[in-house]
């Protein structure tokens, strides 16, 4: 029992480790999406943003 225990709490204590990842997958799968619909001001000439979504 206290094994189970201690294999239960390392995974709890490394979830966290993981959710860096997990957002940057969700982002790139929809990163189309994100830059069709999302993006506000992409097509705005001489703007001071030079920042992409793609």
């Amino acid at each position: 029992m206290k094994n189970i225990m201690v294999y239960v709490l390392v995974v709890l204590m490394s979830l966290p480790a993981f959710t860096g990842v997990a957002t940057y997958i969700s982002w790139r799968i929809n990163q189309d999406y994100i830059a069709k619909y999302l993006c506000e001001n992409k097509d705005k000439r001489n703007s001071s943003v030079k920042a992409s979504a793609i």
